[in-house]
């Protein structure tokens, strides 16, 4: 099934009205490296599983080893994450638009593979009329012809979770941040291009630095 593929794979064909967009379940766990090439950045969207479990999170900017402003979190199920962060690009396949500040790079060509921001929380979640985002998702997305759904913005929960990938650290990169792991004004001025920095354990990109990235109960 879907819940139990490594990886799933979402083909993103143009246009809001497009009847289907098929989903690859990949069962073999490659590296996630092996996603971080520019199509699975502009015209697909790649998922990655997270095994349920265990963790210390914190509550704001504080270490967790500390003690202070803390607490423990289970999570009993299995969930799929985005290995990289929403492009450009696959916001404007599904909506046909792209409110993105940056959209074109130095040399003026189309920042496709550069996040999608200017989306505020609405404009994932919307339910009514053609929906937002993830609702248009849900009603397109099938395996072998059976639409499966099922899609939404993570917890905060499950953000850290996942961000943190096993580490007790201010960073998942440790207590001090190092520029490999995201983009920050200390090294950027504009958004940049997703999957160019180094990722975390669990082979997940960009979670520090690029753009704000909503939760489902932290808008």
């Amino acid at each position: 099934t879907a819940r139990e593929a490594e990886y799933l794979v979402v083909e993103l064909p143009e246009g809001s009205t497009t009847a289907e967009c098929p989903v690859r379940c990949v069962r073999t766990a490659y590296p996630s490296s092996a996603f971080n090439l520019q199509r699975y950045k502009t015209e697909k969207y790649v998922m990655k599983r997270v095994r349920g479990g265990e963790a210390w999170i914190s509550n704001g900017s504080a270490d967790v080893r500390s003690g202070n402003k803390r607490y423990r979190v289970c999570l009993t199920r299995d969930y799929h994450l985005g290995i990289f962060e929403l492009t450009q690009k696959q916001y404007k396949l599904v909506m046909n638009k792209n409110p993105s500040d940056f959209t074109t790079d130095g040399a003026g060509e189309k920042a496709d593979a550069r996040p999608v921001n200017k989306v505020v929380y609405d404009e994932f979640c919307n339910p009514t009329g053609t929906g937002g985002f993830l609702v248009r998702l849900c009603n397109r997305t099938t395996v072998r012809g059976e639409t499966i759904g099922g899609f939404c913005l993570p917890t905060e929960a499950e953000w850290e979770y996942a961000c943190r990938a096993g580490t007790a650290t201010k960073f998942c990169c440790g207590n001090t941040f190092d520029n490999a792991y995201g983009w920050t004004t200390a090294n950027c001025t504009s958004t940049m291009v997703i999957g160019t920095t180094t990722p975390n354990a669990w082979g997940l990109y960009d979670f520090h630095g690029n753009v704000y990235e909503p939760c489902l109960d932290w808008p």
